[in-house]
C-alpha cells in the first residue's frame, strides 16, 4: 500500500473518530435536570424536571431576549441553572428597584433584593443577562451561584442550550 494511500485512511478514521466522539458528546448532553430544590422557576413555567435542550446554538446570535436557558456557572460544569434571556450582548440594560429597564424600555423582571441593582450597562461581547422567576432563590447560595442580577453577564460559553418545552 502506497503512503499517501496509508495516510488518507489514518485521515478519514482520524475524522471519524473526532465527529463521532463529538456526536457522542453532545448526544450526552442533551439532558439538563432543573433539581426540585432549585426555586428560582416558576413551576407553572418550568417545573422540576429533565429537560431537552437545543444543541444547536452555536453561537450567541441564535440567542433572543425572553430564551429560557440552561446554563452552568463557572468551575460548576454539572450544575445547570436555569432563567431567561432579558438582554444580549451590546444592548443596555439598567437594574433597579423600581424596575429592569433594557434598552431604556421597563420589562417585565423584577428586582427582589435591592443590592442585586446597578445603573445602566452595557452588556459585554460574548455575554448574555439572564434572570431567573425568582432571583432570591439564591439568596443564601455562595456568591458565585446564581442569576446575571447576582453574578453578572453570562458568558456565551456557560450555555449549555435553550430548553425546550
Amino acid at each position: 500500500m502506497s503512503e499517501i494511500v496509508r495516510s488518507i485512511i489514518v485521515f478519514v478514521l482520524t475524522m471519524g473518530m473526532i465527529v463521532g466522539g463529538f456526536k457522542l458528546f453532545k448526544s450526552q448532553h442533551s439532558k439538563v435536570v432543573l433539581d426540585p430544590s432549585d426555586y428560582s422557576m416558576n413551576a407553572d413555567v418550568l417545573a422540576p424536571g429533565k429537560y431537552s435542550i437545543d444543541l444547536k446554538v452555536s453561537s450567541i446570535s441564535d440567542l433572543k431576549a425572553g430564551d429560557t436557558v440552561a446554563y452552568y456557572l463557572p468551575g460548576r460544569p454539572s450544575e445547570y441553572r436555569f432563567g431567561h434571556i432579558a438582554a444580549l450582548e451590546g444592548e443596555r440594560i439598567e437594574v433597579s428597584p423600581a424596575a429592569v429597564k433594557v434598552g431604556g424600555k421597563t420589562t417585565s423582571y423584577k428586582v427582589e433584593k435591592a443590592e442585586w441593582t446597578f445603573p445602566e450597562m452595557v452588556v459585554p461581547r460574548g455575554c448574555v443577562f439572564i434572570i431567573a422567576d425568582k432571583s432570591t432563590a439564591w439568596a443564601n447560595d455562595p456568591p458565585e451561584v446564581g442569576d446575571s442580577m447576582k453574578i453578572g453577564p453570562v458568558p456565551f460559553y456557560a450555555i449549555a442550550g435553550k430548553v425546550l418545552n
